[in-house]
């Protein structure tokens, strides 16, 4: 059978326009698809990089009649031993991991940009009826206005919402678990100034102590409750849980505690293997922010040195050996340079405060040769502080 030129055309016709329509379906469906995907997108946020603080009012001098045991209370009349912060500002570390403190204007509202790189930032202030420092956990990004009450700073993130008592969680201890009044981790030193019974300071550190312990375990059940009740997140409970861990390792390295829990363990007969506390020092860069991580550098690098004693004017008591110090924390070879820069320089200011200017001049040189931001970038130590040589070299870290 033969096919005619006629049917042949009509039959071919036939068939590009089916083929067409098919391809003209598929190229609207795939337009169709791309314009859902790229709806789907979300926008890409930007970091500022920035935190902002904001003062109301800040006190314009700090200090604290002893007798005044609780906080707002009346007293009849302001005689009596004081207690003093000269400058009590807000501390934090910058992204050069140099500590900074920001001291607020007086009694006017005043503001701070801080530059930032990592996702969260510490502030801590000092507060005279604890031993651990009020701190706030803040995100990059956050506007923070501190208003004051009887001198002590309460926090409001205005970008975000988060619980009070989460932000301002040392103001939130001090009530539940001490009734605003001198914590038993605070009277471990300073019971001689409050009970004015020198005789038996030491028996009272001892005994304010072992109140200490049983403290410590009432704040872990109220952190329990207040991350299992989801009014705290987990960053921050762990963050609260180990700056308690680090005040009760503090009170451990108090010289009359110290020699109590030796004397202690030798009346027993044995020996008592303690749980011990720490952190993994790989981490250090993205601990070094936290005010209890850095308590804990120095903590471990005292090298159990044995306390020099003075009685002259001068020399301020007890101090150790910070020649001794400075040298074994340059060979030690748990710190990497960030916590050797910092370390380095704690122990040379130990240096300067008690010993001679050859040993002064002499160490200033090490710490000069030896601090470096690990790119041959040299810290420069004045009586200012630190600062880098180059500022555009560095590589922000991120927590």
């Amino acid at each position: 059978m033969t096919l005619s030129p006629t049917g042949f055309g009509i039959q071919s016709y036939l068939k590009m326009k089916s083929d067409l329509t098919i391809y003209f379906f598929l190229i609207i469906t795939l337009m169709f698809s791309c314009k859902d995907e790229h709806s789907n997108i979300e926008p890409k946020v930007e970091k500022s990089n920035t935190i902002v603080l904001i003062s109301i009012n800040a006190p314009k001098k700090y200090s604290h009649l002893i007798k005044q045991d609780s906080i707002g209370k009346t007293l009849k009349d302001s005689l009596g031993p004081k207690a003093f912060y000269a400058k009590n500002g807000f501390t934090y570390l910058d992204y050069m991991n140099n500590e900074q403190t920001w001291l607020p204007k007086p009694n006017v509202r005043d503001t701070i940009v801080i530059e930032c790189y990592s996702e969260y930032l510490e502030f801590t202030t000092n507060n005279f009826f604890t031993s651990m420092p009020d701190t706030f956990l803040v995100k990059n990004g956050d506007t923070v206005v501190f208003n004051y009450t009887d001198n002590i700073p309460k926090a409001k993130i205005t970008n975000r919402n988060v619980n009070d008592d989460e932000l301002n969680y040392n103001s939130y201890r001090l009530k539940k678990l001490f009734n605003n009044k001198y914590t038993s981790h605070h009277l471990i030193f300073t019971s001689v100034f409050i009970d004015n019974n020198l005789k038996n300071h030491e028996q009272n550190s001892i005994d304010y102590y072992n109140k200490a312990q049983i403290d410590y375990n009432r704040e872990v059940i109220l952190l329990d409750s207040l991350f299992n009740s989801n009014t705290i997140t987990e960053t921050n409970y762990n963050y609260r849980k180990d700056a308690l861990n680090m005040l009760m390792e503090k009170h451990k390295k108090l010289k009359t505690i110290t020699k109590w829990l030796k004397q202690n363990n030798t009346l027993r007969g044995k020996e008592i293997i303690e749980q011990k506390f720490g952190f993994d020092l790989a981490k250090t860069d993205s601990l070094m922010t936290f005010s209890f991580f850095r308590d804990y550098l120095k903590n471990i690098s005292q090298y159990n040195l044995e306390f020099i004693k003075e009685n002259n004017v001068n020399s301020g008591g007890f101090y150790i050996d910070s020649r001794i110090r400075f040298d074994s924390i340059l060979n030690d070879q748990r710190f990497n340079q960030s916590a050797k820069n910092y370390l380095l320089f704690d122990a040379y200011n130990g240096i300067g405060q008690n010993f001679r200017m050859k040993d002064k001049e002499k160490y200033f040189k090490k710490l000069q040769l030896n601090t470096t931001k690990g790119n041959g970038s040299i810290l420069i130590f004045g009586q200012v502080g630190v600062s880098l040589v180059e500022k555009q070299c560095l590589n922000p870290k991120s927590l």
